[in-house]
């Protein structure tokens, strides 16, 4: 790694800009190659770091988890859960963090809110289940020629948002505000 007066060289080929308000990289570490000298030289930095973009929880080991319990975080460790096939990899991430010290409140979860919203609410409910000092984060998709719904957007901006869910599901939420 060299840093210089604008940037932080992190191999030969990633070269990421330092923000100047603040002390925060915000881009994706997870490679498909050389993660874990990426992360690794994550923990040799001064900055704090935010992988705004969140990580695969698929790709969390002993290994990874002593790595990231070294990286000085600006806030959050950010993952993402776009699929139910995803949940076993947090249970497992929340065992390995616990072991290692992590706190699980400093874990931040993005999730998905496709068209199917009992899907959503079956991932929401379930890293709830895992966890409740998860910080849930749902996002209706947004990709081009895909509009979110009114209902994806409730579901993500008002139920998700404002922590329903800790108290009912997507259904009873739904029937209590006649939606």
């Amino acid at each position: 790694m060299k840093v210089t007066s604008d940037r932080v060289q992190l191999g030969k080929c990633l070269s990421v800009p330092i923000p100047t308000n603040s002390y925060c990289l915000t881009t994706i570490f997870w490679l498909a190659t050389g993660v874990f000298v990426s992360l690794r030289t994550l923990t040799q930095t001064p900055f704090k770091i935010d992988c705004n973009q969140g990580l695969d929880a698929n790709f969390i080991n002993e290994e990874v988890v002593k790595i990231l319990a070294r990286i000085k975080w600006l806030k959050y460790i950010r993952f993402s859960c776009d699929s139910v096939n995803k949940l076993p990899y947090f249970v497992q991430m929340a065992e390995l963090f616990r072991k290692h010290g992590i706190s699980l409140s400093r874990v931040f979860i993005y999730v998905l809110v496709r068209k199917d919203l009992e899907d959503a609410d079956y991932r929401v409910q379930e890293l709830h289940k895992i966890c409740k000092n998860f910080n849930l984060y749902a996002q209706a998709e947004r990709n081009p020629g895909i509009i979110p719904t009114e209902a994806q957007l409730e579901f993500a901006q008002r139920y998700v948002y404002g922590r329903s869910y800790k108290k009912e599901n997507c259904r009873e939420y739904c029937v209590r505000l006649r939606l």
